[in-house]
């Protein structure tokens, strides 16, 4: 696209994956103090990518913000969130001090809300392509859906979501068939555990997999986790490696495990309806497929039913 925000945003999601598609990669790691390191000392890799896409990063953060900012004071503001979002501060927020750390923390947000769905929505789109090539029963179930509740001549909009549950559990079952995020955002284990005779020492790391090849048995030992108060049912494995013992969540086993989703390599949207509903007794995948615990998106619920 020629858009100039959109370009910086790609620019800076790509160096963002080169940092994260190697979890454990930059001995910085496991050794923070060596982020004091100069770029130029050999083996300083993470220091010379940080050099290099922290510039555009903050581009992608201040620009828009400020831009938008900016039209504010001037009058010349259309509606959008950062509008909102200001108004609102500007209402709550006298002391300049309060006012300025509460805006900092929102351009913050406001990068992040277009960032993270960047990959993820695309990925989840092509993913529902494969799916309509692969399974045309449910294409054409899906557009008869679309042709009862919206006829001819327009397209669906929110006031519409209620009437479109089959459309919904595409969605759903989308996320769920081939998640979008390889690799989430690493956990560390908080006290020590022993688990089937391996002793998991206290800041173990855990690097969730959302997607991976399965039918690992004979590496993996799973075992089943409760999620807050949410109870959801977290499948994670455990791989002994040489330089000790790593945890890895296994997102996607959880995703085709059968007990959850019968005929999980099928792209059955189905498994989603009960009684012409959402049957909200099915596990939603959107809770596992963006990360869990302290690592979830907190909108994960609802953002992609409502972006895609």
């Amino acid at each position: 696209m020629d858009d100039e925000y959109i370009q910086i945003a790609s620019a800076a999601n790509e160096g963002f994956n080169q940092m994260k598609n190697s979890p454990g990669a930059f001995w910085m790691d496991y050794f923070p103090i060596l982020k004091y390191i100069p770029a130029w000392v050999p083996g300083a890799t993470g220091r010379k990518l940080a050099e290099q896409h922290v510039p555009i990063t903050r581009m992608m953060r201040d620009q828009p913000f400020y831009s938008a900012k900016n039209d504010i004071l001037n009058g010349s503001a259309t509606p959008s969130i950062v509008y909102n979002i200001i108004d609102r501060l500007q209402s709550q927020f006298s002391d300049s001090k309060s006012y300025t750390a509460e805006e900092e923390m929102a351009r913050d947000v406001l990068a992040l809300a277009y960032s993270a769905g960047l990959d993820t929505s695309l990925i989840t789109t092509l993913v529902f392509f494969v799916a309509m090539t692969m399974y045309p029963d449910v294409q054409k179930k899906a557009q008869g859906e679309l042709d009862r509740v919206l006829g001819s001549g327009r397209l669906p909009t929110f006031e519409d979501r209620d009437s479109l549950p089959y459309i919904e559990a595409i969605i759903l079952e989308s996320i769920r068939w081939m998640p979008a995020v390889p690799l989430g955002v690493s956990h560390r284990v908080l006290t020590e555990d022993v688990y089937k005779g391996y002793r998991i020492s206290k800041g173990s790391v855990i690097i969730p997999v959302i997607r991976a090849i399965l039918h690992l048995n004979s590496m993996l030992n799973f075992r089943v986790f409760q999620m807050s108060q949410n109870a959801w049912s977290v499948y994670s494995f455990h791989l002994k490696l040489a330089f000790g013992l790593l945890w890895i969540a296994f997102g996607r086993a959880m995703l085709h495990n059968p007990d959850d989703y019968p005929c999980p390599e099928q792209f059955n949207p189905d498994r989603f309806i009960k009684d012409s509903s959402l049957d909200r007794e099915v596990l939603d995948p959107s809770v596992i497929a963006f990360g869990f615990g302290r690592r979830s998106v907190l909108w994960s619920n609802n953002y992609f039913s409502t972006k895609i």
